[in-house]
């Protein structure tokens, strides 16, 4: 019964000692995981004007926030220069 009982201690102790061991000098480094794609997020574009309805569009968040923006300021700098439509009368 002494001897289990030292036995366990003695490989308790021993435990430790091989975790902190330094990894081998020659051992390859496993590669980086691949970074994760990005979510596309797809959205029906309604055409004004037409009773055929829309067509649907797929793109990421930042795509997204790319077409607001041109969109916003294509709002704007027609605003500024007038460029709403026109009648040919």
């Amino acid at each position: 019964m002494i001897r289990a009982l030292s036995v366990a201690v003695l490989l308790a102790s021993a435990t430790p000692a091989l975790a902190v061991s330094d990894p081998e000098p020659n051992a390859v480094a496993t590669p980086a995981a691949k970074p994760a794609k990005p979510k596309l997020i797809c959205r029906t574009i309604e055409q004004i004007g037409s009773r055929l309805g829309g067509h649907r569009e797929c793109g990421t968040a930042q795509d997204w926030e790319n077409r607001a923006r041109d969109d916003r300021k294509d709002f704007e700098q027609r605003q500024l220069q007038g460029g709403g439509p026109r009648s040919g009368a």
